[in-house]
């Protein structure tokens, strides 16, 4: 397809829709993610043969299409890392226009919907992932919808295993239609929002439990990861925002899901605030690291300070004491060394007497 010729591998060659429920390899460097820190890290995808497959309320494999699919028994079909190759299947297959096909296959920067003429929809939302580790890290990858009455069309370059657990569940109801499915897809997509920005509140008070004034070199580094955590949370919180108004207008097109997307934009709405609060607490924890540095501080300048005034009269005296003139009282006295010496030790004794009686160190 596309003018590629298909490796020898020895095996069959199959059409372009494997067969159902082919699990997909899963790619070490999620092919299509984006990173929320504004950073343009577009990857270039391997070429690779499109993977595409169906599930149906039956046990009846699909081994292709039909030409009119309004007479599919698939409910669900997805497309998995999809390239240039999907654009004759989106637009030959399922009757696309051009600027549907651009939104579902160019990687998006927010979420986004468009109403199609025949009622149904094509939707553009974010799938969250945590990066764990010695740098927290949150990812979005774009997910694309294509709602039909009769089924459901998935196209995503990242891991959704989510979202089929939810939809094989939903498969076995014979009645479930592709706006249904889409509901579930959405509500278990925006779950897994809120799971990330509540394991994100734990990596953001493990990070804060390492800030300590007394071992800079490290603190410097938590404080790295704790600003980028940070910054990839607002990233989250201005993506909840635009993704909340999709689906609140995915509700009003299409009402007898409406219940569904109700709760699923109250998910939506406390993971924004999820995601809020811990961005408050990051900067509280900062806030407070900077504060407890900043005393630390001061103490030290402080006792240096009285350290100066300490020995300051003390070297005055004993300047005085050695200059070079003649008939200096003392000077040619046998005891005079130790009275001397002996008058610096209680002047010394009396300030420290002094310091510690005011507070000062």
């Amino acid at each position: 397809m596309g003018g590629r010729q298909p490796q020898r591998t020895g095996r069959r060659p199959v059409s372009f829709l494997a067969f159902p429920r082919l699990r997909l390899d899963r790619r070490p460097h999620r092919l299509g993610s984006w990173r929320l820190t504004g950073e343009d890290e577009a990857r270039i995808l391997e070429p690779h043969h499109l993977t595409v497959r169906a599930w149906t309320t039956s046990t009846e494999p699909i081994s292709e299409l039909p030409a009119d699919l309004e007479t599919t028994t698939a409910r669900w079909i997805d497309i998995a890392s999809p390239d240039t190759t999907a654009v004759s299947l989106l637009r030959d297959q399922f009757h696309l226009g051009s600027l549907s096909v651009e939104h579902l296959l160019q990687p998006a920067r927010m979420p986004k919907l468009d109403v199609l003429p025949d009622g149904g929809a094509v939707a553009i939302l974010f799938v969250l992932q945590l990066e764990e580790g010695d740098e927290p890290r949150i990812h979005a990858t774009p997910v694309g919808f294509l709602i039909r009455a009769r089924f459901l069309l998935t196209l995503h370059r990242g891991p959704i295993a989510f979202i089929e657990r939810r939809l094989q569940d939903a498969l076995h109801d014979p009645t479930a239609n592709g706006i249904r499915l889409a509901a579930l897809a959405i509500d278990a997509l925006v779950d897994e929002h809120l799971a990330v920005t509540l394991r994100s509140a734990e990596l953001a008070e493990e990070l804060e439990e390492q800030l300590d004034p007394d071992n800079e070199l490290e603190s410097l580094t938590t404080l790295e990861r704790l600003i980028v955590l940070r910054r990839d949370l607002l990233a989250v919180r201005r993506l909840g925002v635009a993704q909340q108004e999709v689906i609140r207008r995915l509700a009003r097109l299409f009402p007898d899901e409406a219940a569904t997307l109700e709760d699923v934009i109250t998910n939506q709405r406390e993971a924004i605030e999820t995601a809020t609060a811990v961005c408050d607490y990051i900067d509280g924890a900062i806030e407070a690291y900077r504060l407890r540095r900043e005393a630390r501080t001061e103490i030290g300048i402080r006792r240096l300070t009285v350290l100066a005034s300490l020995f300051g009269v003390v070297s005055i005296v004993m300047g005085l004491w050695g200059v070079n003139f003649v008939g200096i009282p003392g000077s040619e006295s046998r005891w005079g060394w130790f009275v001397f010496v002996g008058a610096l030790l209680a002047l010394l004794a009396l300030s420290i007497w002094y310091v510690r009686r005011r507070g000062l160190w």
